[in-house]
């Protein structure tokens, strides 16, 4: 895996196949691995770059918190670009990349040729107070509780009854539902 220094940091990067480019960002937890299915199935066709951003993968991680905000990020990606000489490309985001990617476009429309989000946000979401609740009830479960029951809807291919049980009981003690709506809109 290549690697680059883009704003005092060395970070890592994927290059493959040859046609039109495509640049695929990671989420928050992720890096170039998450990639791996698209980049097999587009290679053929696309030139698929991928990179493990500061902090993430094999790439550098600074220690100081200022070393991490969505300005740098971007202009990671954009110094990263110029750097391997890529001036237009369809840019793929994913959970915190594809914030990174809204704000990319917005930065840089004229390099953005096509933007593809997956569960993402612009980032800019005021939560509410009973979301606020919501969150600090399932923290407070998973913390006394054990995570089993906050981890998902569905465990081993079947309803976690638990799970949607302790998110019934929070939903509509946060008001943000009506007890009967939620009931009548359970899974079996």
């Amino acid at each position: 895996m290549p690697n680059i220094n883009v704003n005092g940091v060395r970070l890592n990067y994927e290059d493959t196949g040859k046609g039109k480019p495509v640049v695929f960002l990671h989420g928050y937890v992720g890096d170039t691995e998450d990639w791996v299915n698209q980049v097999k199935l587009l290679s053929h066709k696309y030139r698929c770059l991928t990179i493990d951003q500061r902090g993430r993968g094999k790439a550098e991680a600074p220690k100081r918190p200022e070393d991490y905000n969505f300005n740098l990020f971007i202009d990671d990606i954009y110094q990263w670009l110029k750097q391997i000489k890529v001036e237009k490309f369809v840019l793929n985001g994913h959970s915190m990349g594809g914030m990174i990617s809204q704000r990319f476009v917005l930065a840089h429309p004229e390099m953005v040729t096509g933007l593809i989000l997956a569960a993402t946000s612009s980032g800019g979401i005021q939560i509410s107070q009973e979301e606020i609740k919501l969150r600090a009830n399932l923290n407070e479960i998973a913390m006394t509780q054990g995570t089993e029951l906050t981890e998902g809807w569905f465990v081993n291919g079947e309803v976690n009854h638990g799970f949607f049980d302790v998110i019934l009981d929070t939903i509509s003690e946060a008001g943000l539902f009506p007890a009967d709506f939620l009931q009548a809109n359970s899974p079996p």
